[in-house]
């Protein structure tokens, strides 16, 4: 029944749908991610800013999570050097 299920045991499904709409399926990254409470917060906390609109993933909304709980590193661009005369 559902109500006997933990607070975790009850959002992993959940949170298993919001990564696979993300289309993040590496099955390391998603040990890692569904593996600490504090990191499936994260994740449920981006897909509610990027579902309304306060985070926006300009390029890959898979990518996005990762950096925001701390799995990768954000990637920086770097600006082309100007142009000297």
């Amino acid at each position: 029944m559902p109500f006997e299920q933990g607070v975790d045991d009850a959002r992993l499904p959940a949170a298993r749908q919001r990564l696979a709409e993300l289309e993040i399926r590496n099955l390391q990254l998603l040990e890692q991610l569904l593996g600490e409470a504090g990191r499936v917060d994260e994740l449920f906390k981006f897909c509610y800013n990027l579902k309304t609109g306060k985070t926006r993933a300009v390029t890959n909304p898979g990518g996005l999570p990762l950096t925001v709980v701390g799995l990768r590193e954000a990637k920086v661009k770097r600006k082309a050097a100007g142009k000297s005369r």
